[in-house]
């Protein structure tokens, strides 16, 4: 099979049994990130480097696509839903929704211009240590809850 120049095969071929367990697992991994109200970007990006064989700025796109995804479609979900303790309230507070949103699309061109400029092997870097950060500062918070429940 021949591709274009731009399109790089993956390593995992549709219906190989690498190619349905990535698939499972990104499954897992995004009803799980959905459930506990995260993107799931740092899940899906190892998964999509490690078994599908992406390159990682192909990764990091697909993984953008996957999180808009599932930011869409819990928005839709629990736009309609109401604050716990006061009925009247939507569980959205969007004016804090409103007041965020500048500063994270701020963030994020930032974040596109330097992925556009910066080589592969910073970005992962980079993508290494704030991930590390994250599961330290996860670890934390899930020792510092179980510490106050036992």
């Amino acid at each position: 099979v021949s591709f274009p120049n731009n399109i790089v095969p993956m390593a995992a071929e549709p219906g190989s049994p690498e190619f349905l367990v990535g698939c499972a697992v990104l499954f897992v991994c995004s009803t799980l990130a959905a459930a506990g109200g995260i993107g799931g970007g740092a899940l899906n990006v190892p998964i999509l480097l490690a078994v599908f064989g992406y390159s990682y700025k192909e990764a990091v796109v697909l993984s953008l696509c996957a999180v808009a995804g599932n930011t869409l479609s819990q928005v839709i979900v629990n736009s309609h839903k109401s604050h716990p303790l006061d009925k009247t309230r939507p569980i959205i507070y969007f004016d804090a929704a409103l007041l965020l949103i500048p500063a994270q699309l701020g963030g994020n061109n930032i974040g596109v211009l330097l992925a556009a400029v910066l080589p592969t092997t910073i970005l992962m870097v980079q993508f290494c240590c704030c991930a590390s950060i994250l599961f330290c500062y996860i670890l934390f918070l899930i020792l510092t809850c179980w510490l106050v429940i036992v």
